[in-house]
């Protein structure tokens, strides 16, 4: 799914009025529609509290209380006098609300601004804004922010630019708790200065013209499950275990070895037909007690992994998990890229050797895909903290290499080879654990032996990885979620796509 500039987004509603045809005030209607039905899914008990800007952000709340009334669920409506213009649909949706006399309140000073309990649903301003909030509504926004109710945000939080936030105060921006965007996301629902702000993102489609959205550039994407069965390959009857690959995993060390055992047994439950694992001599009796189904290849040290196998078997390889970094593994990892031509997944210490010897990245074979998190990352890009511009750093680091990127965050960000961005939001707090990137590396490694492209294996596993992990916590919790969990769920996840 494309993601569009404030810009773009007007002209895709512009292009839309024009050429489907249809009114503003018909399109208006079909984005109530949906906002409507998304709420009371939500909270169908809810007591709805709407506050409206006098744009077409608050004509689209106005809509929805007329909606919401109809269905019978209770609301009320309060219009910020925060300018003395307002949009035509604005005025046209505030007309039928008052002839259905659903309670309305004007809100022209501090003083007057109420304290409610319930669901607050912030319709004051949209995705157009390109100034920090002032006056009347940052007062509002304000003291909504202190309030105790649940906060939902129609297309974007007020206050929050859709494009860059660089020059925003942030602090004034709307906290919510769930944000039903229209259409598609923006770009600040993803950059880790803001994306808080967004609370739980829900995508509606309003139907905007498909002629637009085809042919708009970008060079940003939203990943989803519709995303991903598309690039989800079932297996096929008449194949066998040579069909699916044979990966080889460098992963562990004494201490560590429990990461080779997480990492290995994703690579196998993400559909690998042969897996071998090369680690110290430490790590062969827990990995062949733990996951028979894996081959191993030992190591002559006892402790760390000291030499290279034979490579020319092997259609992908990762390297990484629990290696520790001293002198003889990062001279393994040094020969590995030398001498490989298969894609590499590298994560962990792989990744921390990388940072020490930056000049190696240039050589990393095509397909390579990197799996950092925050800390990684900084070092990869020789940085002390990541500033505002972190994703045109993250941009340039896969395009410069050709290689493709995972940033593991809140939202995960994954660069292209090619310089694309894409975001994916299928995790969960639960995969705030031990071992759970491990467990990543594993998948993408699974999937790069069975054929998959090095951006389309970061894709899918990526998600595949957070969905089980979101699939978890709804059963049992988030804090109880353990990173062999996360492998035992990925059959559900082959199950939806």
């Amino acid at each position: 799914m494309k993601i569009l500039s404030a810009r773009q987004i007007q002209e895709a509603d512009r292009y839309t009025i024009d050429h489907e045809p249809i009114t503003s005030l018909q399109l208006m209607e079909r984005a109530a529609t949906q906002l409507t039905k998304a709420l009371l899914e939500y909270y169908p008990k809810g007591e709805f509290h709407i506050f409206c800007g006098k744009g077409n952000n608050g004509g689209d709340g106005l809509a929805v209380a007329r909606m919401l009334f109809e269905k019978e669920a209770p609301v009320k409506l309060y219009v910020v006098e925060h300018t003395d213009n307002a949009s035509e649909d604005f005025k046209s949706n505030l007309k039928a609300a008052s002839e259905l006399q659903i309670p309305l309140q004007y809100i022209s000073s501090e003083s007057e601004i109420p304290t409610v309990e319930g669901v607050i649903v912030d319709a004051l301003l949209g995705s157009g804004l390109n100034r920090p909030l002032e006056g009347l509504l940052k007062s509002v926004v304000a003291e909504l922010n202190q309030q105790s109710a649940i906060r939902v945000a129609i297309d974007i939080p007020t206050g929050l630019f859709a494009d860059s936030n660089q020059e925003n105060e942030l602090s004034a921006v709307y906290k919510a708790d769930r944000t039903l965007s229209l259409q598609m996301p923006k770009a600040s629902f993803f950059h880790r200065d803001t994306a808080f702000q967004v609370g739980d993102l829900e995508i509606l489609d309003i139907g905007l013209h498909p002629g637009f959205l085809k042919d708009a550039e970008t060079r940003l994407y939203y990943f989803n499950r519709e995303e991903a069965s598309l690039l989800y390959r079932p297996r096929q009857k008449h194949s066998y275990k040579g069909t699916y690959g044979h990966a080889l995993l460098m992963a562990g060390s004494e201490g560590k070895n429990g990461a080779a055992l997480l990492s290995a047994k994703a690579v196998m439950r993400s559909g690998a037909g042969l897996l071998t694992v090369h680690t110290s001599k430490s790590g062969v009796i827990p990995l062949q007690t733990g996951l028979p189904e894996a081959m191993v290849s030992a190591d002559a040290h006892d402790r760390w992994i000291t030499e290279l196998p034979e490579t020319v078997p092997y259609s992908a390889i990762g390297i990484g998990p629990g290696i520790a970094q001293m002198e003889e593994t990062a001279n393994v990892l040094k020969k590995l890229i030398q001498d490989a031509s298969q894609p590499l997944v590298i994560d962990a210490d792989g990744l921390n050797i990388l940072a020490e010897n930056p000049t190696w990245l240039a050589f990393l074979p095509k397909g390579t895909v990197l799996t950092p998190h925050i800390g990684e990352v900084r070092r990869l890009l020789g940085v002390q903290k990541l500033e505002h511009d972190y994703l045109e750093q993250l941009r340039e680091l896969a395009f410069k290499n050709a290689i493709t990127v995972v940033l593991k965050d809140s939202f995960t960000t994954i660069a292209s080879p090619k310089g694309d961005l894409h975001f994916i939001n299928s995790g969960s707090p639960a995969l705030a654990t031990a071992g759970s990137g491990d467990v990543l590396t594993g998948i993408i490694l699974g999937l790069l032996a069975q054929g998959y492209p090095g951006l389309q294996a970061a894709l899918l596993g990526t998600w595949m990885h957070g969905k089980a992990a979101s699939l978890y916590a709804e059963e049992e919790g988030e804090e109880s979620l353990l990173a062999s969990d996360i492998t035992e769920y990925s059959g559900r996840v082959f199950k939806l796509l």
